[in-house]
């Protein structure tokens, strides 16, 4: 017998109380924002995408600041050539 087969009327319950359950709470959901039922059920919604938001602008500040010391590694080999022979 397979191993995920179900063998009682309440076994059919549990699979189903349980998917409903990761449905509601973990699963998240496109069409709400990418976030669960409950999230929006229960209000949470704003306070999750502010701290998303939050969390964006932190990565987009620390990009721009990996970004512009990059660009500065490479122009100084050029700035030196130029204070050597100028």
């Amino acid at each position: 017998m397979r191993s995920n087969c179900l063998l009682s009327l309440s076994d059919a319950r549990q699979v189903v109380l349980n998917f409903v359950e990761y449905y509601n709470t973990r699963r998240l959901h496109s069409a709400i924002g990418y976030i669960t039922p409950n999230d929006k059920l229960e209000g949470r919604e704003k306070q999750i995408f502010a701290a998303r938001d939050n969390k964006l602008a932190k990565a987009r500040e620390a990009r721009k600041h990996r970004r512009r010391a990059a660009k500065a590694i490479i122009k100084e080999p050029a700035d030196q050539v130029v204070q050597a022979t100028g």
